[in-house]
């Protein structure tokens, strides 16, 4: 991926189209990219073999791939929800899709009041599953801590095999610092498309920090507790030791 190849059209997302402002799309003053408002045409037009992106709960994926009634593979990426719920904040606040503080936020995320929730429940779908040899579980620690073994387990799903050195490439390619200076995938690009900006969506960054655990810096001590007390209710009768560590 590289910036004539940006990852919008490379490994498209399905639901762009499908929750951006109808009006907006049709309009011409807005020159919105095709992204926008045919993000369903641009995954259909891809050859196969294809990446495509998506937020949805396992539920709401095509009833084909549900079903195994296609070749398609599987690759599921959690994060700890503590470093989640602020990384969302400042990506919908970046983007002008949310003006609320962090406390008023994150109330309405526990609650299950914002896009991509109920948290729990969309990660518990894909989790019953975890036994499915057509779907691979990565965590984001995993690979800020060790991301050459993580890049080898995807490689091995995917039966590719990688020498030493296209794993050292490919581990310099995807490190943060890489992504955040690759205007092909940091999406600096999408902050052209806010009408006013306010100097916070001026200078800040779509990729911030990229580390993990950034949340004991940033969460008071109650908002740790109040978010370790709603994943304990909605994890506590779930039998997967994968999700007890997520």
């Amino acid at each position: 991926i590289n910036k004539n190849n940006p990852s919008t059209f490379l490994s498209p997302s399905t639901r762009v189209s499908g929750i951006a402002d109808p009006e907006k799309t049709k309009d011409p003053k807005y020159n919105l990219p095709r992204f926008v408002w045919d993000s369903v045409g641009i995954v259909r037009s891809l050859p196969s073999p294809r990446i495509i992106k998506t937020h949805l709960p396992y539920h709401l994926l095509p009833l084909q791939l549900q079903q195994g009634q296609t070749g398609a593979k599987i690759v599921y990426v959690t994060r700890d929800v503590k470093d989640v719920v602020l990384s969302y904040h400042h990506h919908l606040q970046l983007q002008g899709l949310c003006s609320s503080d962090f406390d008023s936020f994150a109330t309405l995320f526990i609650n299950d009041a914002v896009s991509c929730t109920p948290y729990w429940d969309h990660i518990i779908s894909y989790y019953k599953r975890e036994d499915d040899k057509k779907m691979l579980f990565l965590r984001f620690e995993d690979m800020k801590k060790d991301l050459s073994s993580e890049v080898k387990r995807v490689a091995e799903f995917l039966g590719k095999q990688l020498t030493a050195n296209q794993v050292e490439i490919l581990c310099k390619h995807l490190s943060f610092e890489s992504m955040k200076n690759n205007p092909a995938v940091n999406f600096e690009d999408r902050k052209k498309l806010i009408k006013n900006p306010t100097d916070k969506q001026k200078n800040g960054y779509v990729m911030r920090e990229g580390k993990a655990g950034g949340w004991k810096e940033q969460l008071s001590p109650d908002w740790v507790n109040r978010i370790d007390q709603w994943t304990h209710n909605r994890l506590q009768e779930t039998e997967s030791s994968f999700l007890n560590r997520v």
